[in-house]
Protein backbone atom coordinates (compact mmCIF):
# COMPACT_ATOMS: atom_id res chain seq x y z
CA UNK A 1 0.00 0.00 0.00
CA UNK A 2 1.39 3.47 -0.78
CA UNK A 3 2.22 5.86 2.04
CA UNK A 4 -0.63 8.13 3.03
CA UNK A 5 0.59 11.70 3.67
CA UNK A 6 -1.48 13.77 6.10
CA UNK A 7 -1.08 16.84 8.27
CA UNK A 8 -1.51 16.50 12.03
CA UNK A 9 -2.27 19.73 13.90
CA UNK A 10 -2.61 19.69 17.70
CA UNK A 11 -2.89 23.46 18.17
CA UNK A 12 -6.48 23.08 19.43
CA UNK A 13 -5.42 20.70 22.24
CA UNK A 14 -5.04 22.19 25.72
CA UNK A 15 -3.66 19.33 27.81
CA UNK A 16 -1.67 16.12 27.64
CA UNK A 17 -4.94 14.22 27.80
CA UNK A 18 -6.42 16.21 24.88
CA UNK A 19 -3.33 15.58 22.79
CA UNK A 20 -3.24 11.86 23.56
CA UNK A 21 -6.94 11.42 22.80
CA UNK A 22 -6.74 13.42 19.57
CA UNK A 23 -3.60 11.74 18.22
CA UNK A 24 -4.76 8.22 19.07
CA UNK A 25 -8.16 8.95 17.49
CA UNK A 26 -6.39 10.04 14.31
CA UNK A 27 -4.42 6.78 14.37
CA UNK A 28 -7.63 4.78 14.97
CA UNK A 29 -8.99 6.21 11.72
CA UNK A 30 -6.14 4.76 9.65
CA UNK A 31 -7.01 2.07 7.14
CA UNK A 32 -6.08 -1.43 8.23
CA UNK A 33 -3.23 -3.14 6.42
CA UNK A 34 -3.50 -6.46 4.59
CA UNK A 35 -0.19 -8.05 5.58
CA UNK A 36 3.51 -7.35 5.78
CA UNK A 37 5.78 -5.36 3.49
CA UNK A 38 3.87 -3.69 0.66
CA UNK A 39 0.59 -4.82 2.25
CA UNK A 40 1.22 -2.72 5.38
CA UNK A 41 -0.74 0.51 5.70
CA UNK A 42 1.84 3.28 6.11
CA UNK A 43 1.29 6.85 7.17
CA UNK A 44 3.29 10.03 7.25
CA UNK A 45 1.94 12.91 9.32
CA UNK A 46 3.57 16.28 8.67
CA UNK A 47 3.60 18.13 12.00
CA UNK A 48 5.93 21.12 11.51
CA UNK A 49 7.03 22.85 8.31
CA UNK A 50 10.71 23.83 8.47
CA UNK A 51 10.81 25.28 4.96
CA UNK A 52 9.32 24.47 1.57
CA UNK A 53 9.35 20.70 1.16
CA UNK A 54 11.03 20.00 4.50
CA UNK A 55 9.08 18.87 7.56
CA UNK A 56 9.25 17.34 10.98
CA UNK A 57 6.94 14.38 10.50
CA UNK A 58 5.65 11.25 12.19
CA UNK A 59 6.05 7.87 10.56
CA UNK A 60 3.68 4.99 11.25
CA UNK A 61 3.83 2.18 11.96
CA UNK A 62 6.90 2.25 14.16
CA UNK A 63 9.03 -0.85 13.87
CA UNK A 64 9.63 -1.50 17.56
CA UNK A 65 6.41 -1.28 19.53
CA UNK A 66 3.83 -2.40 16.91
CA UNK A 67 0.97 -0.38 18.40
CA UNK A 68 0.07 3.27 18.58
CA UNK A 69 3.74 4.15 18.51
CA UNK A 70 5.33 6.35 15.88
CA UNK A 71 8.75 7.67 15.03
CA UNK A 72 9.61 11.35 14.80
CA UNK A 73 11.54 12.08 11.60
CA UNK A 74 12.96 15.11 9.79
CA UNK A 75 13.35 15.50 6.05
CA UNK A 76 16.95 15.92 4.86
CA UNK A 77 18.52 15.73 8.35
CA UNK A 78 21.03 13.25 9.70
CA UNK A 79 21.00 12.68 13.44
CA UNK A 80 23.67 10.64 15.23
CA UNK A 81 22.58 7.73 17.38
CA UNK A 82 24.24 6.91 20.68
CA UNK A 83 27.55 5.14 19.99
CA UNK A 84 27.26 1.36 20.15
CA UNK A 85 29.55 -0.87 22.23
CA UNK A 86 32.25 -0.69 19.56
CA UNK A 87 32.05 3.11 19.51
CA UNK A 88 30.42 3.22 16.07
CA UNK A 89 27.85 5.91 15.43
CA UNK A 90 25.02 5.46 12.96
CA UNK A 91 22.96 8.29 11.51
CA UNK A 92 19.30 8.48 10.63
CA UNK A 93 16.55 10.99 9.94
CA UNK A 94 15.04 9.97 13.31
CA UNK A 95 16.33 12.15 16.15
CA UNK A 96 17.05 10.17 19.29
CA UNK A 97 16.87 11.43 22.86
CA UNK A 98 20.66 11.11 22.88
CA UNK A 99 21.22 13.55 19.99
CA UNK A 100 18.63 16.00 21.33
CA UNK A 101 20.30 16.04 24.76
CA UNK A 102 23.73 16.46 23.15
CA UNK A 103 22.45 19.40 21.11
CA UNK A 104 21.00 21.03 24.22
CA UNK A 105 24.35 20.58 25.98
CA UNK A 106 26.09 22.35 23.09
CA UNK A 107 23.60 25.21 23.23
CA UNK A 108 24.02 25.52 26.99
CA UNK A 109 27.81 25.68 26.58
CA UNK A 110 27.45 28.34 23.87
CA UNK A 111 25.34 30.74 25.91
CA UNK A 112 23.98 30.00 29.39
CA UNK A 113 21.51 32.93 29.37
CA UNK A 114 20.00 32.01 26.01
CA UNK A 115 19.85 28.38 27.14
CA UNK A 116 17.83 29.37 30.22
CA UNK A 117 15.32 31.09 27.93
CA UNK A 118 15.22 27.99 25.73
CA UNK A 119 14.71 25.77 28.77
CA UNK A 120 11.81 27.99 29.86
CA UNK A 121 10.17 27.40 26.45
CA UNK A 122 10.77 23.64 26.74
CA UNK A 123 9.11 23.72 30.16
CA UNK A 124 6.08 25.43 28.58
CA UNK A 125 5.93 22.74 25.88
CA UNK A 126 6.15 20.12 28.63
CA UNK A 127 3.25 21.76 30.48
CA UNK A 128 1.23 22.21 27.23
CA UNK A 129 1.20 25.98 27.64
CA UNK A 130 1.16 28.54 24.82
CA UNK A 131 4.53 29.95 23.81
CA UNK A 132 4.66 33.70 23.37
CA UNK A 133 8.36 34.02 24.15
CA UNK A 134 11.03 35.12 21.74
CA UNK A 135 12.86 31.99 20.71
CA UNK A 136 16.60 32.40 21.17
CA UNK A 137 18.94 31.60 18.32
CA UNK A 138 22.24 29.76 18.60
CA UNK A 139 25.15 29.53 16.19
CA UNK A 140 25.70 25.85 17.02
CA UNK A 141 23.55 22.78 16.72
CA UNK A 142 20.17 22.23 15.15
CA UNK A 143 17.64 24.86 14.15
CA UNK A 144 15.90 25.83 17.41
CA UNK A 145 12.33 25.83 16.08
CA UNK A 146 12.88 22.41 14.54
CA UNK A 147 14.40 21.20 17.82
CA UNK A 148 11.39 22.45 19.81
CA UNK A 149 8.99 20.65 17.47
CA UNK A 150 11.01 17.44 17.80
CA UNK A 151 10.99 17.72 21.59
CA UNK A 152 7.23 18.35 21.61
CA UNK A 153 6.57 15.24 19.54
CA UNK A 154 8.99 13.10 21.55
CA UNK A 155 7.01 14.17 24.64
CA UNK A 156 3.78 13.13 22.90
CA UNK A 157 5.28 9.82 21.76
CA UNK A 158 6.27 9.05 25.35
CA UNK A 159 2.83 10.05 26.63
CA UNK A 160 1.19 7.59 24.26
CA UNK A 161 3.66 4.76 24.79
CA UNK A 162 4.16 5.20 28.55
CA UNK A 163 0.90 6.88 29.62
CA UNK A 164 0.43 4.70 32.70
CA UNK A 165 4.01 5.31 33.77
CA UNK A 166 5.88 8.59 33.61
CA UNK A 167 5.23 9.52 29.95
CA UNK A 168 6.94 12.76 28.94
CA UNK A 169 8.57 13.12 32.36
CA UNK A 170 11.34 10.68 31.37
CA UNK A 171 12.70 12.99 28.68
CA UNK A 172 12.07 16.15 30.71
CA UNK A 173 14.06 14.75 33.65
CA UNK A 174 16.99 14.15 31.29
CA UNK A 175 16.71 17.67 29.89
CA UNK A 176 16.65 19.15 33.40
CA UNK A 177 19.79 17.18 34.30
CA UNK A 178 21.91 18.58 31.46
CA UNK A 179 25.19 19.86 32.79
CA UNK A 180 24.75 18.45 36.30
Amino acid sequence: MPNQVCTLDISHCNSREDIRKYVTTVFLNEAAGNGKGEQTSKYRYNVYKICEGKYVYLSRPAHLNKGFDFTVCVDDESFPAKPNRKGNITHSNKPSHYCILKDLQIKKAENEQKYKRLLNIINKIYAVQPINDDIPSFSTGYNVRMLLSIIEWLFIEQDITYWNYSGRKMLMDNINNIGE
